[in-house]
């Protein structure tokens, strides 16, 4: 599914698991299956031209059963070359067609993961939905968040200067997980965001 809700056809599905990789394409209606796949836990990757590509970890399969994901919204790859784009999915145990869960990794500028960094999801001009803590690998995970497209995060830790990152999407059923979200370090009481250096973005082509 595309960012216009409309179905992607013969886009590539790829199921892998420990010793087992099965490919397939999706249908005019956007739907793929695999049969025949041993109990077990699986990544999935769903790529199509010219959309981002969708990785969903920890795709739990068990024996005689069948198991239907929710439909995954694809972010096509020239709307926007500042859209942020999610590093994987993850199933959620309830699904909910109205929330999913956003979550992500804070780290430094060195790429060395952030523990106890307080992240704040909001609304700009509605307010607070929710806030976390990051654990000891830099992960923080926000549950029970609606469906909205202008989602933004405020991260605040000690001896960094306080970032707000912007543009995040929330997707049913799924945590959805944004990866190396870095945080400028600064001097003590020097944290000021007027101190902050300019920071040069890759040039987006």
């Amino acid at each position: 599914m595309n960012i216009r809700h409309e179905p992607i056809h013969t886009s590539q599905v790829v199921l892998r698991g420990t010793n087992i990789e099965q490919a397939t394409q999706s249908d005019d209606a956007g739907l793929y299956r695999f049969t025949s796949v041993p109990a077990g836990e699986y990544e999935l990757t769903i790529t199509a031209s010219f959309f981002h590509s969708s990785v969903i970890r920890t795709v739990r399969l068990q024996r005689d059963a069948v198991l239907v994901l929710p439909p995954v919204e694809m972010v096509f790859g020239g709307y926007d070359c500042n859209t942020r784009v999610p590093a994987y999915l993850s199933p959620l145990d309830r699904l909910d067609v109205n929330k999913g869960t956003l979550g992500g990794v804070i780290v430094d500028d060195h790429g060395h993961a952030l523990a106890d960094a307080k992240v704040t999801l909001f609304v700009p001009g509605t307010g607070v939905t929710g806030s976390t803590i990051t654990d000891g690998e830099g992960r923080f995970s926000v549950r029970d968040v609606s469906l909205r497209r202008d989602y933004q995060i405020e991260v605040v830790r000690d001896g960094y200067f306080t970032e707000q990152f912007a543009d995040f999407k929330i997707q049913a059923g799924f945590e959805t997980v944004y990866d190396r979200l870095d945080l400028e370090p600064c001097e003590k009481g020097r944290c000021q965001s007027s101190l902050k250096r300019i920071r040069i973005l890759p040039h987006c082509e």
